[in-house]
């Protein structure tokens, strides 16, 4: 549990470093487009 916890630790520090490493982490998961827009699972319907 804890080499869990350090490895989350480092991931969110490293992804939210930046605007442009946030989005990056976005885009990798398919939560936005490449424009920055949300894809159609996560749009308010």
């Amino acid at each position: 549990m804890a080499q869990f916890r350090k490895d989350a630790k480092s991931f969110t520090i490293e992804a939210t470093a930046s605007k442009s490493a946030a989005l990056d982490v976005l885009r990798r998961e398919g939560i936005v487009t490449a424009s920055g827009k949300l894809t159609s699972h996560y749009k308010v319907r």
